[in-house]
């Protein structure tokens, strides 16, 4: 496991600490992966690391480094799609009428 998140890091040009922050894990989790202090990985934060890594997460677990389906998505791109499901209707309009407005003022 080891190689394959020193691997994705790379590929991907992230730290394991912005990687986790991003992910919503520990600070220091997939750090202590990268430095072998952690062997392995509880099922609970398998999908967590998975997504941080944008790798598909069964593949991870059998050891196997494959690309998920968002793996071209930016890590800002992710947290506000992550937050923007978890807003309301109200604030979700608001938020695309305030995008349209800054695209609209792009193209002038």
């Amino acid at each position: 496991m080891k190689e394959i998140v020193q691997t994705r890091l790379k590929q991907l040009g992230l730290g394991p600490v912005e990687a986790a922050t991003a992910a919503g894990l520990e600070r220091t989790y997939i750090r202590d992966i990268v430095e072998g202090k952690k062997k392995s990985v509880r099922t609970d934060k398998l999908q967590a690391l998975a997504d941080a890594l944008k790798i598909d997460a069964a593949a991870l677990q059998r050891g196997e480094l494959v690309a998920s389906d968002n793996a071209n998505e930016s890590p800002s791109w992710s947290e506000f799609t992550d937050l923007f499901s978890k807003v309301s209707e109200e604030d979700q309009g608001a938020v695309l009428r305030l995008m349209r407005s800054l695209a609209a003022a792009k193209k002038e």
